[in-house]
């Protein structure tokens, strides 16, 4: 085999991939004037953030580490959002190569603990701030509830089907996960930043069997099976609120029911909110229901599918004073009725085209014998 070719005699431009070299960045310049992360950062200025400050302890010109300031965490995840990305990891990745991040965090680059742990610890501040945004969006007449549509949507979880344990497994892996925090000791006395990661990590997996085990409670609670039973209820030791459910392209996988309320003006979302529920069937009035708690008012129309309508929905929406639109499914009867009625409209057809073959038949018979009977006359 021969070796590369030789290059060619020419003066080029060498490509030096191992220097190290320095570079001033301006900031500032890095998005333009119109980029969407400005403008998150204009609407985050003009909210009510002080439920985010209260909690903070450390205070200016006190002892006390300096936290990251919950105006720009709470822009970080609506840029995020914007960008369909919801993974802490993912955003402390971006924070090394997206122009619109490095813009937030002045070329900062941002823990994702930092980032999971305001989102799980600031879960009602942010509901919060959701009404704050609906308020300011219904001001302007850019959601007037004058109609709504409701709908369900499965999203898949972050979790392995192999994860689920029935409650007998989970707790021998409890014991174990506690008996290994005991075993890496006190983080006081042994401030080693690796053994602190082990004893986070312990500590969140013993946080997840738990909650799993709660799971596993609640299920019981729904079901006639032992929850040490072969076909008892199970939980996934990683994301216990995931359930198994069925999916148009999945099969039946670990999701979550997220039901989304949306303001046709505009096509503005009003309400989104993720559920255990393997249907649509009662999520209807839970719906309107949190659309009122955080508007202040009632929509006047909402339309919806066949999953959502049904006898219990159609009174509850009366009851509310709601215009409801949605479309029957059809009861198992019905489609019977339904089936035999075109199974005998099928079979008059096929006696009528019987009817015209026998017919076409006798006549071209007919007309054979008549030449018969012409050509015997001559």
């Amino acid at each position: 085999m021969s070796g590369p070719a030789p290059l060619p005699d020419c003066d080029l431009i060498f490509i030096d991939r191992s220097q190290n070299f320095f570079r001033t960045v301006d900031v500032d310049q890095l998005i333009p004037p119109d980029h969407v992360a400005r403008l998150f950062w204009d609407v985050t200025g003009k909210l009510d953030l002080s439920a985010f400050y209260a909690p903070i302890k450390t205070k200016r010109g006190r002892a006390g580490r300096p936290t990251f300031d919950p105006r720009l965490l709470i822009t970080i995840w609506l840029y995020a959002y914007k960008r369909g990305i919801g993974s802490a990891r993912e955003i402390e990745r971006m924070c090394q190569y997206d122009p619109g991040m490095q813009w937030l965090t002045a070329m900062r680059i941002i823990n994702h603990h930092s980032l999971s742990d305001f989102r799980v610890e600031h879960d009602e501040a942010l509901k919060g701030l959701f009404q704050q945004v609906l308020g300011m969006l219904m001001l302007k007449r850019m959601i007037t509830l004058e109609r709504v549509t409701q709908d369900g949507t499965k999203i898949l979880a972050k979790v392995r089907n192999n994860s689920f344990r029935r409650a007998g497994r989970i707790r021998e892996h409890l014991e174990a996960a506690r008996k290994h925090i005991e075993e890496l000791g006190d983080p006081a006395a042994n401030p080693d930043r690796q053994k602190s990661a082990q004893r986070r990590a312990a500590k969140e997996r013993a946080e997840n069997l738990a909650e799993a085990l709660e799971e596993i409670g609640k299920l019981q609670a729904d079901s006639k099976k032992k929850e040490d039973d072969e076909q008892g209820p199970q939980a996934s030791e990683t994301e216990p609120e995931a359930r198994f459910m069925r999916t148009h392209s999945q099969g039946v996988a670990p999701c979550y029911n997220v039901q989304i309320t949306t303001d046709t003006t505009h096509g503005l979302i009003v309400d989104i909110e993720p559920t255990q529920a393997a249907n649509d069937a009662h999520q209807l009035l839970p719906a309107m229901e949190r659309v009122e708690a955080a508007t202040g008012q009632k929509p006047k129309q909402v339309i919806a599918d066949t999953d959502f309508t049904n006898h219990e929905s159609v009174t509850a929406m009366a009851e509310q004073g709601i215009d409801f639109y949605g479309s029957w499914k059809e009861s198992k009867k019905e489609k019977e009725k339904a089936a035999l009625e075109a199974e005998k409209q099928a079979e008059l057809h096929r006696t009528e085209l019987r009817e015209q073959r026998r017919f076409r038949h006798l006549r071209r018979a007919a007309r054979r014998e008549q030449a018969g009977e012409q050509r015997d006359e001559r």
